[in-house]
């Protein structure tokens, strides 16, 4: 009980000026993280990323087998999937 007792009696809460100061840092960081989403080029490098991932997990998955005939369905379903 001590040391709680101790924490307690240093506790300041903050003060208005910083609650302020706190909430307008959270709403800057909302507002950056909403226009940076929003941009085209940040889409559609998401986008891309998607597409290159899908793309490396079919290749290890082809590569995992070893069998040459599983190898090409898994190779085929990729290409049906996207095309």
């Amino acid at each position: 009980m001590n040391l709680i007792d101790n924490l307690l009696k240093d506790y300041k809460p903050p003060t208005e000026k910083q609650r302020k100061a706190n909430k307008l840092k959270e709403l800057q960081y909302i507002v950056k993280q909403m226009s940076k989403r929003s941009n085209f080029a940040y889409q559609s490098a998401i986008e891309r990323n998607k597409k290159n991932n899908d793309y490396k997990q079919y290749l290890l998955r082809a590569k995992a087998e070893l069998n040459p005939t599983k190898q090409h369905e898994i190779i085929v379903n990729y290409l049906k999937e996207k095309g």
